[in-house]
């Protein structure tokens, strides 16, 4: 089901908006495409720089706030095991924009007048036998010349921009050019781990990225159509889940900080 914005009772956020999209336990019924079993033998790249190196070729079209697809092209005549990190942006294709990571104010006023699409997020936990690979990368297979097709789920990381629409072009980025937030780096990998919900996750991405409190969240409308009836957005299952996954991503998010300082010390040892 699709769920349109919602309408708050506090002023609307005038930030520029995000979403976060992730792949998840999907089959080549359900939402892939073109995708083989990751090859020993074969050449394997990183996403990102074989896009560079003109290996790949790379397209975005989201469906609305929800979901979206991943075209991913081999340019070249042999195949490619391909490696994806488990987070990557993607951003519409506006060539008098400059993008800059989520809460720069300049950006966010120059998106709003222009009335710019949300950026967006995906991040890749796929739960399925067709891929391989060490924590934080996927690796699956491309045949020379022929286009994989992943299809994703969402999460809308702000208010007060326009849904991504599939009229609108987009580049994937990393994803630290869409917010500098880990906690949101961290949900979008349980989101597609199956871990939380996406209603769960939607309210936890809005609490971590724009410091929304549980009870805004809990005030935010959904209006009928037809008329001003409204009703809430989020149900008291849906905050308090996405309540529990943003605690779980903060605490995933320290210890990980942790382990860093433990590893600087020891090599300074």
């Amino acid at each position: 089901m699709r769920w349109p914005c919602p309408v708050r009772s506090a002023p609307r956020l005038a930030v520029a908006a995000a979403v976060v999209f992730t792949g998840s336990f999907l089959t080549a019924s359900d939402g892939v495409k073109g995708v083989g079993q990751f090859n020993p033998q074969d050449e394997t790249v990183e996403l990102f720089s074989a896009i560079e190196e003109g290996k790949l070729e790379v397209k975005l079209i989201p469906k609305d706030s929800s979901q979206c697809r991943v075209l991913i092209t081999n340019k070249t005549e042999k195949p490619l095991n391909v490696s994806l990190p488990d987070a990557f942006a993607g951003v519409p294709v506006l060539a008098q924009l400059q993008f800059q990571p989520a809460g720069a104010n300049n950006f966010n006023n120059f998106n709003n007048q222009n009335n710019a699409p949300q950026r967006v997020g995906v991040g890749n936990q796929f739960g399925n036998n067709l891929f391989q690979g060490n924590q934080g990368n996927q690796l699956f297979n491309i045949a020379p010349e022929k286009v994989a097709q992943l299809k994703l789920t969402s999460v809308c990381l702000d208010h007060g921009l326009p849904n991504p629409r599939p009229a609108m072009p987009y580049e994937i980025r990393p994803i630290a050019s869409v917010t500098d937030k880990a906690e949101v780096y961290e949900l979008c990998r349980m989101l597609g781990g199956g871990q939380v919900s996406q209603r769960a996750a939607q309210a936890a991405a809005w609490h971590l990225n724009n410091e929304m409190s549980w009870d805004q969240l809990a005030g935010l409308r959904l209006k009928l159509a037809l008329g001003s009836i409204t009703q809430p957005f989020f149900t008291p299952k849906e905050l308090a889940e996405g309540k529990k996954a943003a605690e779980a991503a903060v605490g995933l998010v320290e210890k990980r900080q942790q382990a860093a300082v433990r590893d600087a010390s020891y090599k300074e040892g």
